[in-house]
Order: C-alpha cells, then structure tokens, then sequence
C-alpha cells in the first residue's frame, strides 16, 4: 500500500513537473553560489553577502515547489502552458541571478575611487605639518591594502594644482567617488584631529574630531579608521585586516621618534647623512623599531643616489639588510615591501609573477606603470595600455604615466581609441588647459 501511495506521489511529482523544476533551481542555484564563493575568497564581495545568498535561496525553494505544484496541475493539459512553466522557472531564477551579479559589480568590479586629500595643519609648527603629511601617508597606505577600492597617490590627490579648488572639483580631477581630508594641531605632547568624508558633489558624509597623545598614534589612527569605516564601500572584515596591520608594526614609545619617522627627508646628501646617524641613534634606544628601520632604509637609498659609485654597493646592501629587519619586526607592511620591490629587479626576472605583485599591492601606481613599460617592450600592446591605464587612474595628474598612456594609445590605435583620449581630456578639464601636461 505504501509503495502504491509512493509511487502515485512521484507520478504526482512528476506530472506536475515538481522534479524537473527543483533540478533546474538546485543547479543554477548551485552555478551562482559556487561564483559568489570565489568573489569572496578573492575579497571582491563580503561574505555577508554570500549568506545572505545562500538564507534567500533557501527560503525561495519551497515557495518555487509549490508554485511549481500549483501551475503544473493536471487540469492544465496543454503543452505550450507546460513548456511556459518551465520557462518561467529559469528566466526567474536567471533574473535573480543577473540582478545579485549586477550588485556586485557596480559595488566591487568597478571598484569605487577614494582620495585623501590634504590633511592641513592649523599651527605654524614644522613637525605639525609634516606630521599632518605622515597621517594622510598613513591613512592612504592602509585603504590602499583593500583590492575592492581604487585609491589615488598621494602624489595627486595633494597636487598644488588642486589647492584652490572645491571639493566637488577636486573629485571630478580626480575621478573620484569619495574624498577623505582634515586637520590637525598639536600641543603639550597631544594630537588634535578632525576628520571629514565627502562624497564627489562636495556633499558632507560624515566628520569627528579626535583627540590623543602624540605616543598613541596607533590607537589614533585605529580610532580614525574605526568611525570612517561605516561610510566606506568596505566589509567589516576589511576593517579588521588594516587595524591589525596597524597593531602588528608598532610605533616607538619615544616622541622624538615618532616625530622623525614623520618628518620627510630631502634628497641632499648632507640631510641623508644626518638623518642616518639619527636614526642610528634611535634605533639603539627604541629596541630595533620595525618604522625606524624602514625609515633609515629609505634614508640609505636617498644618499645612494648621490654617491660615489664606490659606495654605492655599500649604502644597498646597509638598506636591504635594515629591510629584512624592517620586515622582522612588521612583517604585514606594505611599505616595506613595495621598497624591496623598487629595489631589486623581481619585476623584469623571467620567471616573475606579476599577478602575484598586482595582488599583493591593489593600489601601487608605479607598479602599473613599471609593468607597462615591460609589456610595451616585449610587444604586448594591450596589456600595456591595459596597465597604463590603471597606473594614470591611480595617479591621474601625474604628467608622466598620462602622456605615456596617451602615447600608447596613439600608437596602438583601434575603436577604443577616440573614446580613451576624450576620457582623458574630460579628466583633465577642470583644470582649464592641458598646459600641466605637456606631453610634447
């Protein structure tokens, strides 16, 4: 009786078309899960989405079943209807799917554009305004960890050609979505902050002031990226992976040098050497600081490029050997590791991984432009202009990766090419002329 009862329920099933619906939902379900898997295990969208995924599919199941149940009743014998529910079934679960899919890229494929612009000093200290220059240093170097963001150089979005200009100009310069700035003073060992984050028609986001000791700058700029962060296109995830690379290089509890490290150096020969000594000095009392390291690694390569050809081999080797220490001490920092790569010839070595150095730096114009340059001379003009293009996007009012971007797409030619080259004009027309970039 049992096996009769079974028997009729899977007639039922199958009649009504029950079996062959739940076949189709499960694999195209199955299709889209499996890609919103990989976006998330390559940081493209956030997990939450996945399970918010995976909670809707569940839930849209059974109601599919029934509504399955339902249209495929046997009293509708005709077969064009049949054929319609069938249709129906795969143009809705194809809607879901293109309308999840089209979400994700206008929120991560496209990778929205963040600029810190100037973080301004409001007192005449020297060690207050470089210090407002290490803080919009620090802040660009943590977002540009994230691979779902695009965040411009420094080298423009603090360029004198933007000083007078509003917010909203500054964005369409830039094109950027989102422009982060502020400012600072300092007094009696304590740091006073006002952040603001503006959307790309000048609008007010969000703004806060924060206050701490001069020692604490890691708990200031955790403090920062912690109340910005809600208003970021960025997952909570994100935020936890920069706050732990803020833990993981720890600052000096020394004033002095936390003032040094802020303090940018020039390229004469004879601030390079006092600066060395410095640094030396610190390094002694500080317990080998990962920060001071890099700092006097990078003060090694500015006076190798002054020296004499007898020392430089010397001054190399000194500032490799204080970034393998560097990297000891903050193994997570993507400073230390973008010098290294400056610095050795890992991008031209045949066997080089270049999609390994595009992951693990997302945001680095000069490695773009570096892998430009290598395409160009190998031939491979596509993926030259493909690189250059991303190197000027990062740095778009750098005069020398945009006339070498124009320059390529010149050359190559093709349907592309009247659509980029007004792309580039229109970046640039806020600033009145193509007089900033002579490309002759």
């Amino acid at each position: 009786m049992s096996v009769s009862r079974g028997n009729t329920l899977y007639k039922q099933l199958k009649e009504r078309r029950v079996i062959r619906t739940s076949v189709i939902y499960l694999a195209i379900f199955w299709g889209v899960v499996e890609v919103a898997d990989l976006l998330a295990g390559a940081d493209m969208i956030s997990e939450d989405k996945v399970r918010w995924l995976l909670l809707a599919g569940v839930v849209i199941f059974p109601l599919m079943l029934v509504t399955s149940w339902f249209f495929e009743s046997p009293w509708k014998k005709r077969r064009w209807f049949s054929v319609l529910g069938d249709v129906s079934v795969i143009i809705a679960i194809a809607v879901g799917a293109f309308l999840f899919a089209r979400d994700q890229f206008v929120t991560s494929f496209t990778r929205p554009v963040i600029a810190i612009i100037r973080i301004e000093p409001t007192d005449t200290r020297i060690d207050t305004i470089k210090l407002a220059e290490h803080l919009a240093e620090r802040f660009r170097m943590l977002l540009a960890t994230r691979a779902e963001i695009r965040v411009i150089e420094l080298a423009s979005s603090q360029s004198p050609l933007l000083t007078d200009l509003p917010v909203m100009e500054k964005a369409m310069a830039l094109g950027a979505d989102l422009l982060i700035g502020g400012t600072v003073n300092q007094g009696h060992g304590e740091v006073r902050l006002n952040m603001q984050l503006f959307a790309a028609n000048g609008e007010l986001l969000w703004s806060d002031r924060f206050s701490d000791r001069l020692l604490d700058q890691a708990q200031l700029q955790n403090r920062v990226l912690s109340e910005i962060w809600p208003n970021l296109p960025l997952s909570e995830k994100a935020l936890e992976d920069v706050r732990e690379l803020v833990v993981q290089c720890e600052y000096p509890a020394s004033i002095e040098a936390i003032r040094v490290i802020s303090m940018m150096q020039d390229k004469s020969r004879d601030e390079s050497q006092s600066r060395l000594q410095l640094l030396g000095s610190l390094i002694g009392q500080n317990q080998d600081n990962g920060l001071l390291h890099l700092d006097r690694a990078k003060a090694y390569f500015s006076a190798l490029e002054s020296a004499a050809a007898t020392d430089k081999s010397v001054l190399q080797n000194l500032a490799m050997r204080d970034l393998d220490q560097a990297i000891s001490y903050c193994p997570g920092h993507p400073g230390i590791a973008a010098l290294r790569l400056y610095n050795t010839r890992q991008l031209q070595a045949r066997n080089a991984s270049h999609s390994q150095f595009l992951d693990q730096f997302p945001n680095e114009s000069k490695l773009r432009y570096e892998l430009a340059t290598i395409y160009e001379r190998s031939g491979d003009l596509n993926s030259a202009i493909q690189f250059a293009f991303e190197a000027w996007r990062l740095n778009p009012l750098d005069s020398t990766s945009l006339c070498f971007y124009k320059q390529l797409l010149q050359s190559e030619g093709g349907d592309g090419q009247v659509e980029a080259l007004q792309i580039l004009e229109n970046s640039i027309h806020v600033l009145d002329s193509m007089q900033a970039f002579d490309c002759r």
